[in-house]
């Protein structure tokens, strides 16, 4: 008679059928550094590349049931749901992120749903942020159905998760873009196929990025041509007694900054995003900046100019709701706000107006890769 196998040996089993059988989703399993712990109560990962397990959650799985778990954790990591929380309710996001994984993994036929677990078929190719503010509708009611489900045992722990730094988040983000990239690369050398669900991602992670920050700052800068002046020396081009022209500063620039608060930018994110934009204006010897956050309503609106500039790097901002872009646009047009240059830090998830160009826009997206504006620019927030 064999002797069963320990939970940490019907992780390792699962592991291997997953690699034989979706190779996508086995290669990245290989980056998983697997740990006991009891205190989770089921399994979760962290943004570190650890993957947690409770013995007594593994024990009376079968292999179908792993390959499923394996398959959840990955999806965490390759969507970004622990860098992109920012500030929206940890339980709904857990419920956004999980409803999002398991129809990914259910439709690819990979393993078997676990009993218990979060799935709702209206959520089909829906995001987590989507799915996210559809929850927020019935919050309460919501909240019941996740402690449920908890209890039941059909929900991973994402109490891992923590609270990563900007550059923590920078870090991981790339790394798993990369794995993800050579999974795919994997996947196909093994005869296996690249799931759908994945494709656009891998699509999108191997294009080149435009630097946000550089697009801001040439959008700035192109509304006011400098000047070439002998007067102004450039120093970084100067060679032995000869000297090249310097620029004169341009004399205005006039822009409004909008920052969606409804959980896609942290404070830190907000901080970085209005140093830069600051950055970007203090060549300029008078400046009109109206910064604005929004969700589904607009509220904090100062006004800076170039005697307060400086003081953007000290905006805090609330809120945390819903997403309605045509609060922005509605606010703009009963404050007569038309600005020479409109920048929107946001996800992009949210409705259009059918007539909405007020200004020239530059929407600069962190996390939403699938949608594309139906006017204005766009570039990632990387």
């Amino acid at each position: 008679m064999s002797q069963a196998l320990t939970p940490r040996e019907k992780l390792s089993v699962a592991r291997v059928q997953l690699q034989k059988r979706f190779p996508f989703y086995g290669f990245l399993a290989l980056k998983l550094n697997v740990i006991e712990k009891a205190e989770v109560g089921t399994a979760g990962v962290d943004g570190k590349g650890n993957m947690y397990f409770a013995p007594d959650f593994i024990a009376d799985k079968d292999t179908d049931e792993l390959i499923f778990l394996w398959a959840h954790e990955i999806g965490h990591l390759i969507f970004e749901h622990v860098i992109l929380k920012g500030s929206r309710d940890h339980m709904l996001w857990n419920m956004a992120g999980d409803y999002a994984i398991n129809l990914i993994a259910e439709q690819d036929g990979v393993g078997k749903f676990i009993k218990g677990g979060l799935l709702e078929k209206k959520y089909t190719d829906w995001t987590a942020a989507a799915i996210y503010d559809d929850l927020l509708k019935e919050e309460e009611e919501n909240k019941k159905k996740y402690k449920q489900a908890q209890d039941d045992g059909g929900t991973d722990n994402h109490d891992m998760w923590g609270e990563l730094t900007e550059a923590e988040k920078g870090r991981v983000s790339r790394e798993w873009q990369q794995a993800a990239v050579s999974a795919a690369h994997a996947a196909k050398a093994a005869g296996g196929a690249v799931p759908e669900a994945f494709r656009g991602l891998i699509e999108d992670f191997t294009v080149p990025k435009v630097c946000w920050k550089d697009l801001v700052r040439e959008k700035v800068r192109a509304q006011n041509k400098e000047e070439i002046s002998w007067s102004r020396i450039n120093r970084r081009r100067q060679l032995g007694n000869f000297n090249y022209p310097g620029r004169k500063p341009g004399e205005k620039v006039s822009f409004m900054v909008a920052l969606d608060v409804s959980g896609s930018y942290t404070q830190e994110m907000v901080t970085s995003a209005v140093s830069e934009v600051y950055a970007a204006c203090s060549e300029f010897t008078e400046v009109d900046i109206d910064v604005i956050m929004w969700d589904t309503r607009v509220y904090g609106h100062k006004t800076f100019t170039q005697d307060n500039a400086e003081e953007m790097r000290d905006y805090k901002i609330e809120g945390g709701g819903g997403t309605d872009f045509n609060c922005v646009l509605n606010w703009m047009r009963e404050n007569q706000k038309q600005p020479a240059q409109l920048f929107v830090f946001t996800d992009l998830y949210f409705s259009f107006m059918e007539d909405p160009f007020i200004c020239d826009t530059t929407f600069i997206v962190n996390g939403n890769k699938n949608i594309t504006p139906p006017f204005g620019d766009s570039v990632d927030y990387v």
